[in-house]
């Protein structure tokens, strides 16, 4: 992805540009579907304005991702949540991943099942029958 970058008279990104990155990231909103990778995008973002002297402290990092993911993945966040783990952006994508493995994993395990089609044999004649 090619970044262009708008610089002022000393050299340095403008605010405008930097201001945009922060818009960018914080609004960006996980489509149902879509896979927990795309947490590059926000990556990405935080290191272009770490770069340009305005990092976003980690444990934003963390509230941010966590509030962009779709909501059914609502009990996957409350869980991480209360469970009083020290989240950081070095074992968060870790941890969606692998509930985006265990997620892909139950759903192909579902389309493996197929409910058994009831048969009905109307007007057969059984050797029980009165």
């Amino acid at each position: 992805m090619e970044r262009v970058v708008t610089v002022n008279a000393y050299g340095t990104a403008s605010n405008t540009y930097i201001k945009l990155l922060i818009e960018k990231y914080n609004g960006i909103v996980m489509k149902e579907g879509e896979s927990v990778v795309d947490l590059n995008k926000l990556l990405l973002l935080a290191k272009q304005l770490a770069a340009l002297g305005n990092p976003i402290p980690d444990k934003m990092q963390v509230s941010i991702v966590l509030s962009s993911l779709p909501d059914s993945w609502d009990p996957v966040v409350i869980s991480i949540n209360v469970s009083g783990q020290d989240l950081t952006m070095k074992n968060l994508p870790m941890l969606l991943g692998l509930e985006a493995e265990r997620r892909v994993k139950k759903k192909k395990n579902e389309s493996h099942l197929v409910a058994p089609t009831p048969t009905f044999n109307i007007g057969s004649t059984s050797s029980n029958a009165p």
